[in-house]
C-alpha cells in the first residue's frame, strides 16, 4: 500500500496528516499567528492555515470526519507520493453538515471520483503542497435529465388471428411453435425524466421476427392473388420451416421510474436545499409505442432429400412495409420485461391471413 506523506486542506482550511519530519523539510516557515497545530500521537498532525479567529469558528460549519474519509477512498489509487489530492465542492456544501450534495469531476479531470492528484502551483499557497478544499459552479451531473443506454431484447413471437385467437385453435398451416419462434431486438435508446418518477424512454433500433412453423414441412408460395402456405411432398424429409422479417423501429414509452430519489435537508444556517439521489436497484413500469420499416424478409427450409440443403427464398412474402404497436415494459435492477403487440396486420389485407405479430421476453 502507498504510503501518503502529507495532507492539506486549505481555502478556507488546509489539513496536514503523516510524516511531521517531511512537513518540515517541504512547507515554509509559517508563523504562529496563521496556523493551528493539532498533534496526534508521535507521527501526525493537522495544521490548519487561517487568516483571523472568524475564518477559524467558520469550520465549525464543515464535516473534517468525512472529508477524511472520502480521501481514504483513493488514497491507494496515487502513484506518485510528491502529487497532492484536491477535493472539489461545486457549490460549497458537500462537506457542511447535515447537508449532502453530488458532485461532479472537475473538467480537467480523467478520473470519475471527486480528487484529482496534481501538483499545487497556486499564488495562494506557492511552495505548499497537500490537499485543497476548492470551490467552483458546475452542476451535478444529469441521470436526472437524459441518460443514454443500450438495450437488448430477447424473446418469443407468434400472431393472433382476426378472433384473438392463436392459429394453432384452427390448426392453420401458418401456425408457429412457440419455442425456436425467437425475437430479436438492439436499441439505442435515452431516458429523459419530466418530474419526480415520471420520465420518458425514446429511441431507435433494429428488429427481426422469426416465425418457425410448427410445420416443417410448410411451403409460403406467393401468387399474384395472394399467399399460399402448402407442404412439402412426402418423400422429402423436411427438419426446418421458417419466415424472417427485419425492421428498423423508433419507440417512445413513457414510464414511472422510481430510480429518480430527492429529499429536502436544511443547512446549519436554515438554508432549505433539495438533494437527489440515483437508484439502480428500484422498481419502473411503463406503456409506449414503437413504430418501424420493414428493411428486409426471407423464408429458409431445411430439408433432407436423400442429401441435407437448405433453402433461402428472399421474397416481400406481401408482408407490410410497416409495423406499429403499443409497448408494455416493466423491470428492477438491471432487468426488464417486455411485450410489443402490432396494431396493423403482418400481411396485406387480402393477401395473407389476418394476423398481429406479438412478441415478449426480458430486456438486457
Amino acid at each position: 500500500m502507498k504510503k501518503i506523506l502529507y495532507f492539506f486542506i486549505a481555502l478556507p482550511f488546509l489539513i496536514l496528516l503523516n510524516l511531521p519530519a517531511f512537513a518540515e523539510t517541504t512547507l515554509p516557515a509559517l508563523s504562529p499567528e496563521d496556523t493551528v497545530t493539532i498533534q496526534i500521537g508521535k507521527n501526525k498532525k493537522i495544521i490548519i492555515w487561517v487568516k483571523d479567529k472568524k475564518e477559524l469558528e467558520s469550520l465549525q460549519a464543515y464535516d473534517i470526519n468525512q472529508m477524511i474519509a472520502d480521501l481514504g477512498k483513493t488514497v491507494d489509487s496515487l502513484e506518485n507520493p510528491d502529487h497532492v489530492l484536491i477535493i472539489t465542492d461545486e457549490n460549497r456544501t458537500r462537506y457542511k453538515i447535515e447537508v449532502s450534495v453530488d458532485v461532479d469531476t472537475p473538467q480537467d479531470s480523467t478520473s470519475r471520483d471527486w480528487f484529482k492528484a496534481e501538483s499545487d502551483t497556486t499564488d495562494e499557497n506557492e511552495g505548499r503542497r497537500g490537499i485543497h478544499f476548492n470551490h467552483s459552479s458546475k452542476k451535478e451531473k444529469n441521470p436526472f435529465r437524459t441518460s443514454h443506454h443500450f438495450e437488448f431484447d430477447l424473446g418469443m413471437n407468434n400472431y393472433l388471428n382476426g378472433n384473438n385467437e392463436f392459429p394453432g385453435a384452427d390448426n392453420e398451416q401458418y401456425t408457429v411453435r412457440p419455442w425456436g419462434s425467437w425475437f430479436v431486438g438492439i436499441n439505442s435508446n435515452f431516458r429523459s425524466r419530466i418530474a419526480g418518477p415520471v420520465a420518458v424512454q425514446w429511441g431507435g433500433g433494429i428488429s427481426w421476427y422469426n416465425f418457425k412453423f410448427e410445420d416443417d414441412r410448410t411451403r409460403i408460395e406467393r401468387t399474384p392473388d395472394g399467399l399460399d402456405f402448402t407442404q412439402a411432398d412426402n418423400d422429402i424429409y423436411s427438419l426446418k420451416s421458417k419466415l424472417t422479417a427485419s425492421y428498423l423501429n423508433v419507440n417512445v414509452v413513457p414510464m414511472l421510474d422510481f430510480r429518480y430519489k430527492s429529499k429536502r435537508t436544511t443547512d446549519s444556517d436554515g438554508t432549505k436545499r433539495r438533494t437527489r439521489h440515483y437508484k439502480d436497484d428500484a422498481f419502473r413500469i411503463g406503456l409506449g409505442g414503437y413504430a418501424g420499416y420493414r428493411i428486409g424478409s426471407h423464408a429458409k427450409y431445411k430439408f433432407d432429400d436423400g442429401k441435407a440443403r437448405k433453402e433461402k427464398d428472399n421474397d416481400s412474402f406481401y408482408l407490410n412495409n410497416w409495423r406499429y404497436g403499443v409497448r408494455f415494459q416493466v423491470g428492477i435492477k438491471g432487468l426488464d420485461l417486455f411485450a410489443n403487440y402490432d396494431l396493423n396486420d403482418l400481411f396485406h389485407t387480402g393477401r395473407g391471413p389476418e394476423l398481429h405479430a406479438l412478441s415478449f421476453g426480458i430486456t438486457l
